[in-house]
């Protein structure tokens, strides 16, 4: 199998997983036998936002061979796993699930979005 198969598979799996995990939660912890309350469901859509970038990324980067597709793909993924975690964090606040410090995850992903998209559609 060659490199760029493998990152292919790999990003299939980590897309397919993350998006799981970030839209349907309990069906997804259902599988494994798990039947979580309202924080671990949304402990879940986090960790489905993190796979969801990463499948992003994997997929970006599957052909490139210069730094700057590296870079670029990795910006993309990370991209991804910000705008996510930002809807997540507000879907969070919002529900009340978590205390107050949900605020420091929406400036964190909120900065780092811009940052990363800066770097992604800059010239």
């Amino acid at each position: 199998m060659k490199r760029n198969e493998f990152v292919l598979v790999a990003g299939i799996l980590a897309l397919f997983s993350g998006l799981a995990f970030l839209v349907i939660p309990v069906q997804t912890l259902a599988l494994y036998g798990v039947r979580p309350d309202i924080l671990a469901e949304f402990m879940s859509r986090y960790f489905g936002s993190a796979l969801t970038g990463i499948g992003i990324l994997l997929l970006t980067v599957r052909k490139v061979e210069t730094r700057e597709g590296m870079v670029r793909g990795g910006a993309l993924g990370m991209l991804a796993v910000c705008t996510t975690g930002l809807i997540v964090s507000i879907w969070d606040l919002v529900a009340g699930i978590s205390g107050n410090f949900v605020w420091v995850n929406i400036i964190v992903y909120g900065l780092l979005g811009v940052g990363f998209a800066y770097f992604l559609f800059k010239k």
